[in-house]
């Protein structure tokens, strides 16, 4: 009898994980996995073709060139000309994105780091992030605020003003410092999906920021520039919400499905520009939300079947944006999958209270509740 009983319970449960629900809510395209032949055969190609650039770019600017056009292929970036060069100083351990393209890189910061392309790497991503960020724009807004401020200090030391006035001028100053170390940060959790993407190393990407910890004249701008350890906290937190595994199969896909960029010295002579390809307007990049990445990583395990962890994520979700449907959704889905069907009942009013009239929601609802 016993063993009648397990048979139909195992029964049940296998039936119960084929029936998990799947409401394909999530805009989460799920990328495949590339045969190990198919990709040997395309490095080669890719080989061949990088070595056309070889004799042509000194030794530092073909390692450049080879980095950069990994993450940018890999990240869907190749919708315009990136420009890329060095610029010669000797103290300064950093890169600079300027204008709308173009990406300086300390000589400094090369020296240090020319045997680690996982950190090389990173340095280029992080600008990329700028760009892609649009980061430019705000960070000279926020440069002639503060040029504005400071001379109105100066003014008010001249003359007969409250301290109030003063105090609340540098606390406005203080205000886009803030600003400008937020820009910091939201570039390093961007450049980290981009080198996920491009297949580099975060652990050895993160020794640039052994190198910059030790430079002081790194830190003659240290309003602009978060700490080395929250900087560090930020990516963990980030590398957290991450579907990494999904992130490592789109940046292989989209590896596969280009060609590498031509690469050619600008007019200048002193820069390199890795050039669009024909059909550049057939890329882009989407920036995503906490939010989504959380309800990404939540379906990827939701998907396998790993339902605490999915129901870690989907919390996660709900509480970054109580506002939205889809996690409580999901959660109800969850919940009723491990047989709690009070926290599933809960979960799913919640739903309805937040979109009534999704029919994934309806239906859901009425498996609780018939009428």
């Amino acid at each position: 009898m016993i063993k009648k009983f397990l048979v139909i319970l195992l029964l049940s449960n296998s039936v119960f994980a084929l029936n998990l629900k799947d409401a394909n809510l999530i805009n989460d395209f799920e990328y495949k996995k590339i045969n190990t032949f198919s990709l040997k055969k395309k490095a080669y190609s890719d080989k061949k073709e990088y070595q056309k650039y070889k004799e042509k770019l000194s030794k530092e600017e073909y390692e450049i060139y080879l980095i950069a056009d990994k993450i940018i292929r890999a990240n869907n970036l190749q919708y315009k000309n990136w420009r890329i060069g060095f610029n010669l100083e000797k103290d300064v351990i950093n890169a600079v994105s300027l204008n709308n393209n173009l990406i300086l890189i300390n000589s400094s910061l090369y020296d240090c780091l020319h045997q680690n392309k996982d950190a090389l790497a990173y340095a280029i991503a992080h600008e990329l992030a700028h760009f892609i960020l649009l980061h430019q724009k705000e960070t000279i807004e926020n440069t002639y605020k503060i040029k504005r401020i400071e001379e109105e200090i100066k003014k008010l030391n001249s003359q007969k003003y409250s301290e109030n006035y003063t105090k609340n001028l540098k606390n406005l100053i203080n205000n886009i410092y803030l600003s400008q170390r937020k820009l910091e940060l939201n570039s390093d959790s961007l450049a980290l999906e981009l080198i996920i993407k491009a297949g580099f190393n975060l652990d050895l990407a993160l020794e640039i920021f052994d190198y910059i910890d030790e430079d002081y004249n790194f830190y003659e701008n240290k309003n602009i520039y978060p700490l080395i350890y929250e900087r560090k906290e930020n990516l963990l937190a980030q590398y957290d919400i991450l579907n990494i595994e999904n992130l490592k199969k789109e940046g292989e896909n989209n590896l596969f499905n280009s060609k590498t960029l031509s690469v050619q010295k600008s007019m200048d002579k002193e820069t390199l520009v890795l050039n669009k390809p024909e059909n550049y307007k057939d890329y882009s990049f989407v920036v995503t939300n906490k939010t989504q990445k959380l309800l990404s990583k939540a379906y990827f395990y939701y998907k396998k079947e790993d339902i605490k962890k999915a129901i870690e994520y989907f919390s996660k979700a709900h509480e970054t944006s109580p506002n939205n449907y889809i996690a409580p959704l999901y959660l109800s889905y969850a919940y009723e999958f491990e047989n709690d069907i009070k926290l599933a009942k809960r979960y799913i009013k919640k739903a309805k209270a937040l979109n009534p009239k999704s029919e994934e929601v309806i239906k859901q609802y009425k498996t609780f509740y018939k009428r």
